[in-house]
Parts: C-alpha cells; sequence; structure tokens
C-alpha cells in the first residue's frame, strides 16, 4: 500500500523501497495534471486515441471505463487513466468552452465567461430620455469592471490627472442641479 500526500495524494516514497524512480515518476505525472489544469472539455464518452497528459472532467452521469468517476479530473497517461478528484476550491480551465470550472460543494461550476480583449464600456451620455437610476447603475457595473467613465481601464491615466480637469456626465449635471451640460 502507498502512502500519499494529504492534499493531491501524491505517492510518497517510503524507507527501504526499491525502484523509488516509480513512485517519483508517477508524482511527478501527477503534478504535472494538477498544476495549473486544464482540460479538453467535460465528456460522458471516453476518447478512443488520447494523448499521454491530455486531461478531461469526467462529468457525474460517466459511463464505461469512466463509471464511477464523476467530478474527477481524468488523465491519460501511457499505462492507462489516472483519476484524480480536485478539492473544493479547485479551478481548471475548460478548453473547448474558454473558461474557468471551480470545484465547489455542489461540483463543479463554471465561472462567467471572461470579457473579449479589447472591450470597451463607457458610462452612457446623451439620449432623449435621461433615466437616472439606470445610468447609475451601468455607472457601478463599469466602475466594478474596472473601467472609467470613458472605457478604458482605470489604471490608465485619465485626463484629469493631464489636464486637472474634470469631465462631468450628464447624470451628475443633473444630480448638481447646474442644468444642461
Amino acid at each position: 500500500m502507498h502512502e500519499l500526500s494529504p492534499r493531491l495524494n501524491l505517492p510518497l516514497m517510503v524507507p527501504g523501497q526499491g525502484q523509488k524512480e516509480i513512485t517519483h515518476n508517477e508524482a511527478l505525472l501527477l503534478l504535472d495534471a494538477l498544476v495549473q489544469p486544464q482540460v479538453i472539455s467535460m465528456i460522458a464518452e471516453v476518447p478512443i486515441q488520447p494523448m499521454p497528459g491530455m486531461c478531461w472532467l469526467v462529468p457525474m452521469d460517466a459511463a464505461g471505463e469512466w463509471s464511477g468517476y464523476g467530478d474527477a479530473l481524468a488523465v491519460w497517461r501511457e499505462g492507462g487513466w489516472r483519476f484524480v478528484r480536485l478539492g473544493e476550491g479547485a479551478r481548471l480551465w475548460l478548453s473547448d468552452e474558454q473558461r474557468y470550472a471551480r470545484r465547489q460543494s455542489e461540483g463543479w461550476v463554471r465561472e462567467a465567461l471572461p470579457l473579449p480583449s479589447g472591450l470597451r464600456l463607457s458610462v452612457p451620455t446623451g439620449g432623449g430620455v435621461v433615466d437616472i437610476e439606470a445610468r447609475a447603475a451601468i455607472e457601478k457595473l463599469v466602475a466594478a469592471l474596472g473601467m472609467d467613465q470613458k472605457g478604458t481601464s482605470s489604471s490608465s491615466s485619465s485626463d484629469e490627472e493631464e489636464t486637472g480637469e474634470v469631465e462631468r456626465s450628464e447624470a451628475d449635471w443633473l444630480r448638481a442641479g447646474d442644468g444642461e451640460p
């Protein structure tokens, strides 16, 4: 019986063990799959011709060779399938969906899709009807996404830093009671 590490269940070498390289190599192969894990997909059917190192996330309703390994990471290696159950809080990349999934008590939960690179969001201005509540909600969303009033990353320099002037939105003018901008 092998001794296993407490968190990742990596095989440990024991004193007087012969062929220590087998245990060491098994631990390295598991680490290769578990460090920054990336899976091809979550599928119920066992892939026909997997390549060594390829990983899949096994759904709860899997059958065949994967039956009984639901919510586990299936790693193909030259000797066959290796299944690893990751603990709560683990995160992995779903390549086919281009997003992360996080292990929670109820199983794997897909995270929200990331924003496309280069996407610019800005606070609305103008329009025929002023809806202060809607604009306030959009302003909060833009701020939560780390954008400034003009839709650029808030980490970049702003006009206020360069000129000392503050650009006010239409909602700011209305709240201040200064009339039209």
